[in-house]
């Protein structure tokens, strides 16, 4: 089950704290019906992003494709597979309360999906 609320939670407090447009975007996309909300499957992550890199999903990672790259993804809810293969490559995966208490300034976060 997704826990929307608390995701939409914690990114509306980065976007006041942080003042960074990428989580005002975020606060927007999260606020959607839950069936509106985004899917990335990690092979399009993989494809877009460069080694080390900071993405936020607003809203489900898909396990289709492969990752070759340390990312650092925050999203409010992964498969297991794709949580697996994120892990597999170095990178974390990261529920938005956990991804925004990390990355909370939004210094070097891309926005993926919106």
């Amino acid at each position: 089950m997704i826990d929307i609320d608390s995701a939409l939670a914690a990114v509306k407090a980065a976007a006041k704290a942080s003042r960074k447009p990428v989580y005002r975007k975020a606060v927007k996309l999260l606020s959607k019906k839950t069936n509106q909300l985004v899917e990335v499957n990690v092979g399009k992550l993989d494809l877009v992003s460069s080694e080390g890199s900071v993405l936020l999903v607003p809203g489900k990672v898909l396990g289709e494709g492969d990752v070759s790259k340390k990312l650092h993804v925050g999203a409010v809810a992964f498969t297991a597979s794709a949580a697996q293969k994120i892990s597999s490559a170095g990178g974390e995966a990261l529920l938005m309360k956990d991804f925004v208490a990390k990355f909370g300034e939004g210094k070097g976060v891309f926005l993926i999906g919106g």
